[in-house]
């Protein structure tokens, strides 16, 4: 498994003959890796393509790539998201394949993933890469977790919990590019946002303001 996670996060499911050896290094395989790697070429998972290794089926790219999202989800490391950020901003959209397989696993566990978030997207702010990466990343946490929100833990309140700081301010709270295929309506009375941002996000002008909603540029 951990072969073909490398396979699909670092090689976007496309790899070479040289790259075998390279990959079971990383895994910490140094034995037999020769015949390992002669095994692994007759996997029913891959094909070759002129001189090229590809996943046989595209799922399985989506696949296991939300494994070691889920993974770093479930004990974030500073290491793992500096190496594996572009997982989150890029392929963890709404509803893409990633994050529907993800939905099925995380949900009856929300609580804790969400205590995990907090940390994670802690370390991304600190992350010394492209602003709109991180920006990217964080807002794509934000909607997978929205939607497993329910009846028990509102998406106010799950917003809070990761968001809300010392000042009881929403801070570097992100919510990009979501179009109204998803029916996110969110109660933002009594809620003062700063270092945040809201942008290309639909449903922005049905959602719930008061008197005390607050937005600070």
């Amino acid at each position: 498994v951990e072969f073909m996670v490398i396979v699909a996060c670092k090689y976007n499911g496309i790899f070479r003959e040289n790259d075998f050896e390279v990959i079971l290094n990383q895994i910490g395989s140094k034995d037999r890796n020769t015949n390992i790697a002669n095994g692994l070429k007759d996997h029913p998972f891959f094909i070759k393509i002129v001189d090229k290794y590809h996943f046989r089926f595209d799922f399985l790219n989506a696949f296991f790539k939300s494994i070691k999202i889920k993974t770093i989800l479930g004990e974030p490391t500073i290491d793992g998201i500096n190496e594996f950020i572009d997982l989150f901003s890029e392929s963890l959209d709404y509803n893409s394949q990633i994050s529907t397989n993800l939905l099925i696993q995380i949900k009856d566990e929300l609580e804790s993933y969400i205590i995990n978030a907090k940390i994670l997207i802690s370390q991304i702010k600190d992350l010394s890469i492209i602003t709109l990466k991180k920006e990217k990343a964080i807002s794509n946490i934000f909607i997978l977790l929205s939607q497993c929100c329910n009846e028990n833990l509102s998406v106010k309140k799950m917003m809070s919990n990761i968001f809300l700081d010392e000042f009881g301010h929403i801070n570097n709270f992100y919510l990009l590019n979501l179009n109204k295929s998803m029916e996110l309506k969110l109660d933002f009375k009594d809620l003062y946002f700063s270092n945040s941002k809201i942008e290309d996000f639909d449903n922005f002008l049905i959602c719930d303001f008061d008197d005390n909603t607050f937005f600070d540029d």
